[in-house]
């Protein structure tokens, strides 16, 4: 049973990519606002951040469809005021769907389209510690059109490449990306 579900699951991103038209805006830039905690010393300690970022999505499958996002970062807090570092990431559109019941957060007709995001940064304000992490994101709440994509309430986490827990967690309260 478990096998023959992969063998689908892999027939479907095949014959998604055999059938796949180049996307009508592959190319994007964005801003982000994200509140997070980051491990400072004993206690986390709260930080807003703000990512300008490029975005690209060269296909346009119904599913599985992926994107490369590279972004850089600057963070306000109480240790760290100004530039934090930068991030690359590789996000997987987990479905598109006309028929949702978000249609009432924007003008246009948009997809749902929800997304699992994973790669890596570099922190630049880290001392003491690797700099390096590995990103993990969650974002739900993802609506896109022809010329724009809306993100709200993401969830992530980036584990230090040294130890491997979590170092630091936050909410992106709202990444929008402008389709070139």
């Amino acid at each position: 049973m478990k096998r023959s579900v992969v063998t689908i699951f892999i027939m479907m991103a095949v014959f998604s990519v055999m059938g796949a038209s180049p996307a009508v805006h592959p190319w994007g830039i964005g801003i982000s606002f994200t509140g997070a905690s980051y491990v400072g010393g004993t206690e986390p300690v709260p930080s807003t951040d703000i990512s300008l970022s490029a975005y690209a999505a060269p296909w346009d499958l119904k599913i599985l469809n992926p994107s490369l996002r590279g972004s850089v970062d600057f963070r306000f807090s109480k240790d760290v005021s100004g530039f934090s570092g930068f991030r690359i990431s590789l996000g997987l559109d987990v479905v598109r769907t006309a028929n949702h019941p978000f249609g009432w957060l924007v003008t246009n007709k948009a997809l749902w389209v929800p997304m699992i995001e994973v790669g890596g940064s570099y922190a630049a304000w880290k001392t003491g510690r690797s700099p390096l992490t590995f990103h993990l994101a969650a974002i739900p709440f993802r609506l896109a059109h022809r010329d724009f994509i809306y993100e709200w309430f993401g969830v992530y986490a980036d584990m230090a490449g040294d130890a491997w827990k979590v170092d630091e967690w936050g909410i992106i309260l709202y990444r929008g990306t402008m389709l070139l």
